[in-house]
Protein backbone atom coordinates (compact mmCIF):
# COMPACT_ATOMS: atom_id res chain seq x y z
CA UNK A 1 0.00 0.00 0.00
CA UNK A 2 1.26 3.47 -1.02
CA UNK A 3 1.59 6.86 0.27
CA UNK A 4 2.36 9.92 -2.57
CA UNK A 5 3.11 12.74 -1.05
CA UNK A 6 2.99 15.75 -3.84
CA UNK A 7 5.38 18.37 -3.44
CA UNK A 8 6.24 18.79 0.51
CA UNK A 9 7.38 21.46 1.53
CA UNK A 10 7.64 21.60 5.41
CA UNK A 11 10.59 19.66 6.60
CA UNK A 12 10.22 17.44 9.20
CA UNK A 13 6.73 16.74 7.76
CA UNK A 14 8.15 13.12 6.20
CA UNK A 15 9.19 11.82 9.01
CA UNK A 16 5.86 12.18 10.78
CA UNK A 17 4.64 11.00 7.72
CA UNK A 18 6.77 8.15 7.78
CA UNK A 19 6.13 6.91 11.51
CA UNK A 20 2.02 7.26 10.77
CA UNK A 21 2.29 4.59 7.46
CA UNK A 22 4.63 2.12 9.87
CA UNK A 23 1.24 2.18 12.83
CA UNK A 24 -0.55 1.09 9.68
CA UNK A 25 1.31 -1.16 7.96
CA UNK A 26 1.76 1.21 4.87
CA UNK A 27 5.66 0.73 3.38
CA UNK A 28 5.80 2.65 0.59
CA UNK A 29 6.57 6.32 0.13
CA UNK A 30 6.72 8.32 -2.86
CA UNK A 31 7.47 12.05 -3.26
CA UNK A 32 6.65 14.16 -5.91
CA UNK A 33 8.99 16.70 -6.46
CA UNK A 34 9.70 17.74 -2.73
CA UNK A 35 11.04 21.36 -2.08
CA UNK A 36 13.53 20.69 0.24
CA UNK A 37 16.38 17.55 0.96
CA UNK A 38 15.59 14.51 3.16
CA UNK A 39 17.38 16.20 6.58
CA UNK A 40 18.01 14.51 9.99
CA UNK A 41 15.25 16.14 11.18
CA UNK A 42 13.34 13.47 9.15
CA UNK A 43 14.92 10.25 10.04
CA UNK A 44 14.87 11.81 14.13
CA UNK A 45 11.04 12.61 13.48
CA UNK A 46 10.86 8.96 12.22
CA UNK A 47 11.73 7.36 15.00
CA UNK A 48 11.96 3.39 14.58
CA UNK A 49 10.12 3.92 10.98
CA UNK A 50 13.10 4.81 9.35
CA UNK A 51 13.14 1.74 6.91
CA UNK A 52 10.83 3.42 5.63
CA UNK A 53 12.82 6.60 4.85
CA UNK A 54 15.36 4.27 3.77
CA UNK A 55 12.68 2.56 0.74
CA UNK A 56 11.29 5.91 0.14
CA UNK A 57 11.31 6.92 -3.33
CA UNK A 58 11.64 10.47 -5.14
CA UNK A 59 9.94 10.61 -8.38
CA UNK A 60 9.51 14.14 -11.22
CA UNK A 61 5.55 13.38 -11.91
CA UNK A 62 2.18 12.15 -10.58
CA UNK A 63 2.35 9.52 -12.98
CA UNK A 64 5.27 7.89 -12.38
CA UNK A 65 4.24 7.43 -8.46
CA UNK A 66 0.87 5.92 -9.49
CA UNK A 67 2.15 3.44 -12.02
CA UNK A 68 0.99 -0.31 -11.66
CA UNK A 69 -1.49 1.53 -8.99
CA UNK A 70 -5.58 -0.15 -9.19
CA UNK A 71 -7.01 2.28 -7.48
CA UNK A 72 -5.99 6.01 -6.20
CA UNK A 73 -7.92 8.02 -2.86
CA UNK A 74 -7.62 11.53 -3.27
CA UNK A 75 -7.65 13.86 0.00
CA UNK A 76 -8.37 17.54 0.21
CA UNK A 77 -9.50 19.47 3.19
CA UNK A 78 -12.48 21.20 1.16
CA UNK A 79 -15.57 21.64 1.52
CA UNK A 80 -17.41 21.76 -1.93
CA UNK A 81 -21.08 22.15 -2.92
CA UNK A 82 -22.72 18.95 -5.47
CA UNK A 83 -22.16 20.59 -8.38
CA UNK A 84 -18.04 20.79 -8.44
CA UNK A 85 -18.18 16.86 -9.49
CA UNK A 86 -13.98 17.26 -9.59
CA UNK A 87 -14.33 17.22 -5.66
CA UNK A 88 -16.99 15.50 -4.72
CA UNK A 89 -16.17 13.77 -1.79
CA UNK A 90 -17.05 10.58 0.63
CA UNK A 91 -15.84 10.61 4.47
CA UNK A 92 -12.87 8.78 5.93
CA UNK A 93 -15.64 6.05 7.80
CA UNK A 94 -17.69 5.37 4.25
CA UNK A 95 -14.03 4.87 2.51
CA UNK A 96 -13.28 2.21 5.31
CA UNK A 97 -16.51 0.37 4.46
CA UNK A 98 -16.17 0.83 0.64
CA UNK A 99 -12.70 -0.91 0.49
CA UNK A 100 -13.21 -3.20 3.48
CA UNK A 101 -14.11 -5.89 1.11
CA UNK A 102 -11.29 -5.31 -1.67
CA UNK A 103 -7.90 -6.26 -2.65
CA UNK A 104 -5.38 -4.97 -4.76
CA UNK A 105 -2.99 -1.78 -5.07
CA UNK A 106 -3.70 1.40 -3.95
CA UNK A 107 -2.31 4.73 -3.08
CA UNK A 108 -3.24 7.84 -1.06
CA UNK A 109 -2.23 10.67 -2.34
CA UNK A 110 -1.75 13.69 -0.62
CA UNK A 111 -1.02 17.12 -1.37
CA UNK A 112 1.03 20.36 -0.39
CA UNK A 113 0.83 21.15 3.00
CA UNK A 114 -0.64 25.04 2.09
CA UNK A 115 -2.49 24.49 -1.01
CA UNK A 116 -3.27 20.66 -1.38
CA UNK A 117 -3.88 18.97 -4.16
CA UNK A 118 -4.84 20.73 -7.55
CA UNK A 119 -8.14 19.99 -9.82
CA UNK A 120 -5.68 18.44 -12.45
CA UNK A 121 -4.52 15.89 -9.69
CA UNK A 122 -7.75 14.47 -7.61
CA UNK A 123 -9.13 14.14 -11.67
CA UNK A 124 -6.61 11.51 -11.78
CA UNK A 125 -8.52 9.75 -8.26
CA UNK A 126 -10.62 7.40 -8.09
CA UNK A 127 -12.57 8.58 -5.27
CA UNK A 128 -11.77 11.31 -2.86
CA UNK A 129 -12.21 11.93 0.90
CA UNK A 130 -12.68 15.07 2.98
CA UNK A 131 -12.45 14.51 6.98
CA UNK A 132 -15.41 16.09 8.79
CA UNK A 133 -13.83 18.60 10.81
CA UNK A 134 -14.74 21.73 12.93
CA UNK A 135 -16.38 24.83 10.13
CA UNK A 136 -14.37 27.02 12.69
CA UNK A 137 -11.21 25.54 11.84
CA UNK A 138 -12.24 23.40 9.13
CA UNK A 139 -7.94 22.63 7.63
CA UNK A 140 -6.07 19.95 9.05
CA UNK A 141 -2.28 19.17 9.41
CA UNK A 142 -1.51 16.72 6.48
CA UNK A 143 0.40 14.19 8.56
CA UNK A 144 -2.77 14.37 10.64
CA UNK A 145 -5.13 13.71 7.86
CA UNK A 146 -3.05 10.87 6.33
CA UNK A 147 -2.92 9.41 10.10
CA UNK A 148 -7.01 9.09 10.02
CA UNK A 149 -7.19 7.95 6.19
CA UNK A 150 -4.40 5.11 7.17
CA UNK A 151 -6.31 4.40 9.87
CA UNK A 152 -9.57 3.53 8.17
CA UNK A 153 -7.90 1.61 5.31
CA UNK A 154 -5.79 -0.43 7.95
CA UNK A 155 -8.78 -1.48 10.01
CA UNK A 156 -10.79 -2.43 6.79
CA UNK A 157 -8.41 -5.20 6.53
CA UNK A 158 -9.01 -5.97 3.10
CA UNK A 159 -10.16 -8.95 3.82
CA UNK A 160 -12.80 -9.54 1.01
CA UNK A 161 -13.05 -11.52 -2.87
CA UNK A 162 -13.36 -8.53 -4.52
CA UNK A 163 -10.59 -8.31 -6.94
CA UNK A 164 -9.92 -4.88 -8.10
CA UNK A 165 -8.13 -4.85 -11.92
CA UNK A 166 -6.47 -1.98 -12.97
CA UNK A 167 -6.77 -3.33 -16.35
CA UNK A 168 -10.37 -3.51 -16.58
CA UNK A 169 -11.19 -0.61 -14.71
CA UNK A 170 -9.41 1.40 -17.45
CA UNK A 171 -11.07 -0.29 -20.24
CA UNK A 172 -14.41 0.66 -18.47
CA UNK A 173 -13.96 4.09 -18.60
CA UNK A 174 -11.90 4.22 -21.87
CA UNK A 175 -15.59 2.44 -23.35
CA UNK A 176 -17.52 5.26 -21.56
CA UNK A 177 -15.61 7.73 -22.82
CA UNK A 178 -16.02 6.58 -26.73
CA UNK A 179 -19.89 6.03 -25.51
CA UNK A 180 -20.16 9.79 -24.28
CA UNK A 181 -18.24 11.54 -27.52
CA UNK A 182 -21.09 9.86 -29.65
CA UNK A 183 -23.35 11.84 -27.82
CA UNK A 184 -24.72 14.63 -29.20
CA UNK A 185 -23.92 16.50 -25.50
CA UNK A 186 -21.91 19.95 -25.42
CA UNK A 187 -18.34 19.76 -24.63
CA UNK A 188 -18.62 20.57 -21.17
CA UNK A 189 -21.64 18.06 -20.70
CA UNK A 190 -19.24 15.43 -22.02
CA UNK A 191 -16.34 16.58 -19.49
CA UNK A 192 -18.88 16.25 -16.39
CA UNK A 193 -20.62 13.02 -17.50
CA UNK A 194 -17.39 11.22 -17.78
CA UNK A 195 -15.94 12.71 -14.50
CA UNK A 196 -19.35 11.66 -12.95
CA UNK A 197 -18.86 8.10 -14.78
CA UNK A 198 -15.71 7.41 -13.52
CA UNK A 199 -15.83 8.69 -10.17
CA UNK A 200 -19.22 6.31 -9.94
CA UNK A 201 -16.55 3.06 -11.31
CA UNK A 202 -13.92 4.26 -8.73
CA UNK A 203 -16.37 3.43 -5.78
CA UNK A 204 -17.88 0.73 -6.97
CA UNK A 205 -15.04 -1.77 -6.53
CA UNK A 206 -16.97 -4.49 -8.19
CA UNK A 207 -15.86 -8.25 -9.16
CA UNK A 208 -13.63 -9.16 -11.84
CA UNK A 209 -16.23 -10.92 -13.88
CA UNK A 210 -19.07 -8.12 -12.80
CA UNK A 211 -16.16 -5.77 -14.60
CA UNK A 212 -15.88 -7.85 -17.57
CA UNK A 213 -19.43 -8.13 -17.98
CA UNK A 214 -20.50 -4.49 -18.06
CA UNK A 215 -17.05 -4.12 -20.53
CA UNK A 216 -19.01 -6.59 -23.10
CA UNK A 217 -22.12 -4.90 -22.33
CA UNK A 218 -20.28 -1.42 -23.08
CA UNK A 219 -18.52 -2.16 -26.15
CA UNK A 220 -21.70 -3.60 -27.56
CA UNK A 221 -23.45 -0.53 -26.85
CA UNK A 222 -20.62 1.22 -28.79
CA UNK A 223 -20.74 -0.63 -31.40
CA UNK A 224 -24.41 -0.65 -32.16
CA UNK A 225 -23.76 4.04 -31.78
CA UNK A 226 -21.03 3.77 -34.31
CA UNK A 227 -22.83 2.11 -37.23
CA UNK A 228 -26.26 3.83 -36.00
Amino acid sequence: MRVVFVEPKIEGNIGFLARVMANFDFNELYLVSPIFKISDEDKNRAVHAKDVLEKMKIVDSLEDALKNIDFVIGTTGIKSGSKNITRRTITSKELGKIISNCKGDFAVLIGREDVGLFNTELELCDIIVRIETSYKYPIMNVTHAAAIILYEIYTSKFRGKRESVLFEKNQIEKTFESIINQMNYPENKKKITYKCAKHLIGRSFIFKEEAKNLIGLLKNINHKLRNK
